[in-house]
């Protein structure tokens, strides 16, 4: 989906309805198969424990379901909790700068 955008919002909302998952946060990472591209990855924090490969596969569903056609999610990551800015927002740079390394880590 090379040049298509993807708003962050509706995917966190989406992701949201997964039951096990609390809070969802969508920010860029590299892509693997196209250099200088980035793509959605996903950072969860989760309401109930469950196994990463059942978390992809019911997050891959509703995504496919429910997004336009050219929406995936790259990578899942959990987390216990979210960066927070000194005001206590969450901090989308620190989640970033992760998901960069995160995404380089996986290449």
């Amino acid at each position: 989906y090379t040049g298509e955008k993807v708003y962050p919002l509706d995917l966190e909302d989406l992701i949201e309805t997964v039951d096990e998952v609390d809070k969802a946060i969508v920010v860029a990472e590299p892509d693997p198969d196209h250099e200088n591209a980035l793509v959605p990855c996903c950072f969860v924090t989760l309401s109930k424990d469950i196994d990463i490969e059942k978390l992809e596969r019911k997050i891959a569903v509703i995504v496919k379901e429910k997004a336009a056609s050219y929406v995936r999610i790259n990578n899942i990551h959990i987390k216990d909790t979210f960066p927070k800015t000194d005001i206590g927002k969450v901090d989308w740079k620190k989640l970033e700068e992760e998901a960069k390394v995160l995404g380089k880590k996986k290449q």
